[in-house]
């Protein structure tokens, strides 16, 4: 970044980042740094950016809630008060009913909880155990063909020695 200055500082969600690396990267290759933050931001964010824009909005509109912390709930998306409250700025304080509105916003916009989060997990990981049976068990076929055909052209050779 030699030459570059920063002209400002804004806080952003990680679908914008998502966004304006993509922008970026139409326009010319990524160093490694920006690359390996666009595959984070790709990878992490939960949210469209249209949803985010909305909920990040949603959120500044609760009292107490700064733009940092709206950004970070962005992010995050918690579902549950225990989660929201290891986000919350060290300055700030904010009362149970609040808490509820900000947990009641993230929710209108598609958060799951955790036991949807963990059935979602759970179906995942039996989706991938049943591709992995399935490659195994053509793999195993595969292999018994080629040991019969194997076994098969041995017994031809044996048979023309033997003439």
């Amino acid at each position: 970044m030699i030459g570059e200055k920063i002209l400002e500082k804004k806080v952003v969600t990680l679908v914008e980042v998502k966004d304006l690396l993509k922008e970026n990267k139409k326009m010319k290759d990524l160093n490694y740094e920006q690359e390996a933050a666009y595959n984070y931001a790709k990878t992490f964010s939960k949210l469209t950016r249209t949803k985010a824009d909305k909920l990040l909005k949603d959120l500044k509109a609760i009292d107490g809630v700064s733009e940092e912390f709206a950004v970070k709930i962005v992010d995050i998306m918690p579902m549950e008060k225990e989660i929201l409250k290891i986000l919350i700025p060290k300055e700030s304080e904010f009362k149970e009913d609040t808490l509820d509105t900000i947990l009641e916003t993230v929710k209108k916009y598609g958060g799951k909880d955790i036991s949807d989060r963990a059935k979602d997990s759970a179906a995942a990981a039996k989706k991938t155990a049943k591709k992995l049976k399935q490659k195994a068990k053509e793999e195993e076929e595969k292999r018994k063909k080629e040991a019969e055909e194997k076994a098969k052209q041995e017994a031809e050779e044996n048979a023309s020695d033997k003439k």
